[in-house]
């Protein structure tokens, strides 16, 4: 793409002439990072589409996406496409709004400090441990195997040991589709109202079911064990004990740490080993940092400020394929974005997968470069060139444990194999609500002498 995008004309950004009742909808659904490029390719920074009936602002530039998302948030609220969320996860921490929002942020946050954070890693640690020798067994037969679907369950065991202090490996053969096809169905169903019984409807409907079981019982072990644990589960419950919130409450917060936690950590894990597999010089460069470092043993948290290559892996692994790739956000009051009036009402479409390849701001954003982020050029960016947990008072309240999984599990991998793409396999982004390979991730694994 050109350095030089064309600016809207005007007060009325450019866009598609959209002749059909449903606008770009079916082009969105059929391949939404696709059309969204096609469409910045022509029409620039700020441009407008429709899907159904909603006109939507798609925000490409750091600048627009921190006017939205920072210097003017207050003007804005999650708005129409968050509330999809309830569909799956009630009315938790993702699609509540205004005070209510920021009681039930205070009552979440201790709950990722610290100790909660060192608790995930030796969670994460262990689970990590358990998964490799299962891929030994893999790697002595020479097996192919779906890498994304053994890193879900990782995440899924993780979570739910340092979170919940629950066993959760009995879920994972269900809940891992099922949390797949909630994110599929959450984009492809914007327009539909929950109560029409269509069949992706009923998915969605079947989805909630087992993730409302799976949040139950977690709730009824906890009342039932008083073992002082400190949790998460524990945390929330207290805060219901006190008034502060209720039964129904925690239930969809759980449900929303569940849903939007584990899905967004594994598809960054996921498009980690992709990496991997498709350029063997980052592979190798990461193998001899963890051989240096490690020199065979289990990573721990006081590693990873050593294991600088990695982080830099990490991020821009998350550059190119960002789990959350858009977010939404609704006008209060009408505003002005780059010259352009953008009417309340509306949605303002910030889109993370779109920024973070602004060739103004990413030499060759396409090229897998992770010494982008050395320092010291990296601390001179702009604040929202890079944001993969989003910006603002929404930006995502796991961040710091997904990316200390990523930093542990990833050189535990590459110290023990060298990992390769099956050469059937095709991987493409997904077109759901979270970024994920599309069809899995076939790889092989050759276990290093």
């Amino acid at each position: 793409m050109s350095n030089q995008l064309h600016n809207p004309i005007g007060n009325n950004p450019a866009g598609p002439k959209e002749r059909s009742m449903l606008g770009s909808l079916t082009a969105f659904r059929r391949n939404p990072t696709g059309m969204l490029i096609d469409y910045w390719q022509r029409y620039g920074d700020l441009y407008r589409m429709r899907l159904g009936p909603y006109p939507v602002y798609v925000v490409t530039h750091p600048d627009h996406a921190q006017h939205v998302l920072v210097d003017n948030h207050n003007n804005y609220s999650r708005g129409k496409f968050f509330k999809n969320f309830e569909r799956i996860i009630g009315k938790g921490l993702v699609s509540i709004e205004g005070e209510e929002w920021k009681k039930h942020r205070r009552t979440m946050q201790p709950s990722f400090q610290r100790n909660y954070v060192t608790n995930y890693a030796e969670a994460a640690i262990q689970g990590a441990l358990r998964m490799l020798e299962t891929w030994d067994l893999n790697a002595k037969d020479d097996r192919p195997f779906d890498a994304a679907f053994d890193l879900f369950q990782l995440v899924l065991t993780t979570f739910g040991q340092s979170l919940y202090s629950t066993d959760l490996s009995p879920y994972a053969d269900d809940f891992i589709p099922y949390a797949h096809e909630g994110s599929l169905q959450l984009i492809q169903n914007v327009l539909l109202p929950e109560w029409v019984p269509t069949p992706k409807n009923l998915q969605l409907k079947e989805v909630r079911r087992l993730f409302d079981r799976m949040v139950a019982g977690v709730i009824r072990e906890h009342q039932g064990a008083n073992s002082g644990a400190r949790d998460v589960v524990s945390a929330l419950l207290a805060q219901q004990s006190n008034g502060s919130l209720t039964l129904e409450q925690v239930h969809y917060e759980l449900l929303t740490l569940l849903f939007v936690g584990t899905d967004t950590t594994t598809a960054a894990l996921s498009w980690a080993m992709y990496v991997l597999s498709v350029y063997p010089e980052v592979q190798q460069r990461m193998y001899e940092e963890a051989r240096d470092v490690l020199n065979g043993r289990t990573p721990t948290v006081d590693d990873l400020p050593e294991l600088e290559y990695t982080k830099r892996v990490i991020q821009e692994v998350l550059r190119l394929y960002p789990p959350v790739w858009i977010l939404t956000r609704d006008p209060i009051e009408d505003d002005m974005i780059g010259g352009c009036r953008i009417p309340a009402g509306s949605t303002v479409m910030v889109n993370p997968y779109l920024v973070h390849r602004h060739p103004a701001f990413w030499e060759n954003p396409e090229a897998f470069n992770p010494d982008r982020f050395l320092e010291p050029q990296i601390k001179e960016q702009h604040r929202c060139a890079f944001i993969p947990f989003g910006a603002g008072q929404h930006q995502c309240i796991g961040m710091h444990s997904a990316m200390q999984q990523m930093h542990l599990t990833l050189p535990m991998i590459v110290q023990r194999f060298r990992v390769h793409m099956e050469p059937s396999g095709t991987v493409a982004p997904s077109p759901s609500l979270t970024l994920h390979p599309n069809h899995g991730l076939r790889v092989r694994l050759q276990r290093r002498g």
